[in-house]
């Protein structure tokens, strides 16, 4: 017994534990039937180890890619002609079935996701939710092969996938969700071929049922090693000899978002969803490798007066150029609504370009060291908020807690706020239709202003993503526009008091 307990049944033993478990049975049997026929007892198994209480020591990897080894990945996984020849060549193979189908198209997305997110394998395949290509020009696999999508488009699609993986009711990194712009495209291009595949299954249905898969088609059961085909055929033209790893990319990543946090000397970082443990090793970063990372982690999705420009004076190419900007952004509308058209009156005019040359002189003010340290928190979600998706470059509210962030010029909104803000403002025109005009004239100045602050955010909005803010919209497009024109005039109750609306009673 004790040759065989020293041979297998051992803690030390790296022979898997369900083979173990298939040695230990088969012996059992055959030293039973041994000692029948024998008639009598030989204890042939007396001290043979149980498999089952078995404890091995775990041994776990906490290996991780270099930070060259990351940046030399992430270029190679936004090669848009090579992964898109490839996916669509694949899908190809798998709709004329001449070929075997290796799941590239969904492989693509699988890489992609992991360089911003720190998911686990199986939420990576079962989270990512099919999407409505209708706003896009994606309608073909011809198209994307001869065509590329532009920015709004690939906004469209990752918007909806956002929108869906924030509703997990999850804790920690898997309910969020990041596409950092260098990714975006490459992104929405790998989902819409995913898309196109799992659409034509369900619809043409001339393939046998156990060939259709979801929108990421890969083994919930095992992580994707690199002796699986998918792998060797996606890097390929990578580095010979490159291993694709879940963990240890997830421990790469992890450990370049606390480092830049360390970097941007972020004293909190609990609304980034890591907890200590995991974040206790980090590396030393120059300040081009934190503004490399940034760019490379982050997204770039808020919007809101004081965000454009920090954005607009980062980017400057001289005074001229920032006076420029200067006199285009204290020059407001005269006119609001896409299809009510709404003067502002001359008061009220005045009082907000107050309020932007206040925004203004505050951000002339800053070093360009020092709007970098701001644009590079704000993207890590790092500033300070009181306010789910909103942020305030300020360390604690200006205003003492008084005002709304909705409404503060000071505000750095992300995308994802606008699922409440559209929500928010269709319920405020319904409401406007129904009640404004039987309101009394101090009720419909106090509605007035408040819809025209809700709708200057959404016009934030709209300048900088177009018409991807309808993916935030019930009925999209058309119920917008439809409810619209139907908005009572306002014009003549827009008051001075819109800077203030705490005072209002």
């Amino acid at each position: 017994m004790n040759s065989l307990n020293q041979l297998f049944f051992n803690k030390e033993s790296e022979i898997p534990q369900v083979t173990l478990i298939i040695i230990h049975d088969f012996y059992i049997n055959i030293a039973k039937t041994l000692e029948d026929r024998l008639e009598e007892p030989q204890s042939l198994t007396q001290s043979l180890q149980n498999p089952y209480n078995i404890k091995k020591d775990r041994i776990v990897d906490v290996s991780r890619y270099s930070f060259q080894e990351y940046k030399e990945l992430y270029n190679y996984a936004i090669n848009i002609p090579l992964h898109k020849a490839n996916a669509i060549q694949d899908v190809k193979n798998l709709i004329d079935g001449k070929a075997q189908y290796h799941h590239y198209d969904s492989y693509w997305v699988y890489i992609l996701v992991h360089l911003n997110n720190n998911w686990r394998h199986s939420t990576i395949i079962t989270e990512i939710p099919e999407v409505d290509l209708s706003n896009t020009r994606a309608t073909s696999l011809k198209w994307i092969k001869d065509n590329n999508l532009d920015i709004e488009e690939a906004n469209s699609i990752i918007f909806q996938i956002g929108r869906s993986i924030k509703k997990i009711s999850k804790t920690g990194a898997e309910s969020e969700f990041r596409i950092a712009e260098p990714l975006k495209i490459p992104f929405a291009t790998a989902i819409c071929i995913c898309q196109l595949r799992a659409t034509y299954i369900t619809l043409e249905n001339n393939l046998p049922k156990e060939n259709s898969g979801p929108l990421l088609w890969l083994s919930k059961k095992r992580i994707i090693q690199p002796r699986y085909t998918v792998h060797k055929r996606f890097f390929l033209h990578f580095k010979p000899g490159f291993k694709f790893s879940n963990r240890k990319m997830n421990k790469t990543l992890t450990t370049l978002i606390w480092s830049v946090f360390k970097s941007l000397k972020v004293a909190q970082v609990s609304r980034s969803h890591f907890n200590e443990d995991s974040t206790m090793y980090y590396i030393k970063l120059s300040n081009e490798q934190v503004e490399y990372l940034v760019n490379q982690l982050f997204e770039r999705d808020s919007f809101g007066f004081i965000n454009q420009q920090l954005i607009n004076k980062l980017f400057a190419n001289g005074d001229e150029d920032r006076d420029k900007e200067t006199q285009m952004m204290l020059t407001l509308r005269q006119k609001f609504g896409d299809n009510q058209k709404v003067e502002i009156s001359t008061g009220l005019l005045n009082r907000i370009s107050k309020q932007n040359e206040d925004v203004l002189k505050f951000v002339n003010d800053l070093s360009k060291e020092e709007i970098k340290e701001l644009v590079s928190k704000s993207m890590s979600n790092t500033l300070y908020s009181k306010q789910k998706y909103y942020q305030c470059v300020f360390s604690k509210c200006k205003f003492n807690n008084q005002r709304d962030c909705l409404g503060c010029p000071y505000s750095i909104i992300n995308v994802y706020a606008l699922s409440n803000l559209m929500d928010l403002y269709l319920n405020r025109i319904n409401y406007l239709i129904d009640n404004f005009e039987s309101s009394n004239i101090g009720e419909k100045q106090k509605l007035a202003n408040q819809f025209y602050l809700l709708w200057r955010q959404i016009q934030f909005a709209k300048e900088k993503f177009g018409d991807s803010i309808y993916e935030f919209v019930e009925g999209g497009k058309d119920r917008f526009n439809r409810l619209s024109l139907q908005l009572p005039k306002t014009k003549q109750y827009l008051t001075n008091s819109i800077i203030h609306p705490e005072k209002e009673g």
